[in-house]
């Protein structure tokens, strides 16, 4: 079960300990208050705003369902990432997951991303999931971007002008698609 696997803990590059471990519903303060300090910026392109507690509350109910995995990082008592894979029980998207995954600008570039995206791919593989959905406002999140290659996510479409930043101003929109392999061997 998943339950086992958490909580454990991970070193960034920088030398400091985090620890991994699935969201609880106790959580909701400290997801609002990591998601309240993210940079205004990134927080004007979310699908859903979730420094509003009713949102986090969903997203309570959705892990409880078992359609949602949801992993928190912390760092010195206090949450430095939120990282969540999506699925749907049935339908024509059965084989696919959706991750999102938010780091607080202070542990950016540590590798925190790494562990937790290592996390999500792990659960997709157990669900045997064949594919891995991620999006990115292309001029936002170019370092998740270049992140995701890495991790052989590939470019499956680029929706030129899809989104508006605050003062209205166009921006692409960029779905990446990883292929998952039924075993780690084959990688």
């Amino acid at each position: 079960m998943i339950e086992e696997r958490y909580p454990k803990e991970v070193v960034l590059k920088d030398g400091r300990d985090v620890i991994l471990r699935l969201i609880e519903e106790e959580d909701k303060d400290a997801v609002l208050a990591f998601y309240e300090a993210l940079p205004a910026g990134e927080k004007w392109f979310h699908k859903e705003d979730p420094s509003q507690p009713e949102v986090v509350r969903r997203w309570v109910t959705a892990i409880r369902s078992g359609a949602t995995l949801s992993i928190l990082a912390l760092c010195e008592g206090r949450v430095v990432g939120h990282a969540s894979l999506l699925t749907r029980p049935g339908g024509g998207r059965s084989h696919i997951g959706r991750i999102r995954i938010r780091i607080a600008p202070s542990v950016r570039g540590k590798r925190l991303g790494n562990w937790m995206l290592f996390d999500l791919i792990r659960r997709a593989m157990d669900l045997d999931l064949e594919l891995l959905r991620a999006e990115f406002v292309v001029g936002v999140e170019d370092e998740a971007i270049e992140a995701m290659r890495r991790w052989d996510f590939q470019q499956e479409a680029l929706l030129e002008g899809y989104l508006r930043d605050e003062s209205g101003n166009p921006m692409d929109y960029r779905i990446m698609i990883k292929r998952l392999h039924k075993e780690w061997s084959d990688f």
